[in-house]
């Protein structure tokens, strides 16, 4: 925190109080970074030339938030505008849609780009997204309800072991994205209908040591397994970045994977279920 920032913050606890404070602190640097610097001006223009619609890649045509209304859970949309967010994935999605899940859980569903944009393209079935930010929560109900998909995505808090017990997961998708709790949450010996589940599984072994290890150990005798690792963005393959320069290119395709102040690369592991119940 700079000294400038560090500044405002005993500003606010001063006027607001320290439990309030921290909030309404980051809210403010939110809206700042969103809609008045530089990034914020690009996304403008990025959404119109998409007409604020995911332009390529598994989720083509769904309808994303308009002009001025992106909600501050997504600090990075013009990777997902542009239909290049995690495109390491777009493989495994492809095939995954054809397949007929009963249901599609989302952990760490932020502001509803999987849940939505899977429940779309399997009009069977039925999506739990989760988040423990009452802002994604409502964000994602918002792009379900804009995306007429909203009878079929229900939104959640945050996903804890109790609840996932509660659900009936057999042959069910998971897609998991929740910063390393998925080592907390995801165990067979406490939740065994994982055991027909395939997941997708973002790994946090940079954030968190030993998780990617510890999560595999767990399902290596009941799924194959399967990794993807992230790769480098062309922008010569987007025609919606013609228009911008080579610098702002970059941006846009940035999905900004930064862990202290360096870039790190990501992986995910697709685990599919060797016998279905």
């Amino acid at each position: 925190m700079s000294s400038y920032e560090d500044s405002d913050a005993k500003s606010l606890i001063k006027r607001f109080g320290k439990n309030v404070a921290p909030r309404l602190y980051s809210r403010c640097r939110l809206f700042y970074y969103r809609r008045l610097t530089h990034y914020g001006r690009l996304t403008e223009r990025v959404g119109r030339s998409c007409a604020f619609r995911v332009s390529s890649g598994p989720f083509e045509g769904l309808r994303y938030f308009s002009s001025g209304r992106i909600p501050l859970v997504d600090l990075h949309p013009t990777p997902k505008l542009l239909g290049s967010f995690e495109q390491e994935l777009h493989p495994w999605l492809e095939q995954l849609v054809q397949e007929d899940f009963p249901l599609v859980i989302n952990i760490g569903s932020a502001e509803g780009y999987y849940a939505v944009g899977l429940a779309l393209r399997i009009p069977t079935t039925y999506v739990i997204a989760f988040d423990p930010l009452p802002e994604a929560s409502e964000a994602c109900a918002r792009l379900s309800r804009l995306n007429g998909v909203s009878g079929r995505v229900t939104v959640e808090g945050e996903c804890r072991q109790s609840v996932l017990r509660s659900i009936d997961l057999r042959g069910a998708l998971i897609i998991c994205d929740c910063e390393g709790c998925e080592v907390r949450l995801l165990n067979l010996q406490k939740i065994p209908a994982l055991a027909t589940c395939t997941l997708i599984v973002e790994l946090h072994d940079a954030l968190l040591p030993g998780s990617k290890e510890s999560l595999l150990a767990r399902f290596r005798d009941s799924h194959t397994v399967l990794f993807a690792q992230s790769t480098h963005r062309d922008p010569a393959e987007y025609t919606q970045l013609r228009n911008l320069t080579p610098d702002e290119a970059t941006i846009a395709l940035d999905e900004d994977r930064v862990l202290n102040g360096e870039h790190v690369s990501q992986e995910w592991v697709l685990m599919t279920p060797r016998i279905v119940d």
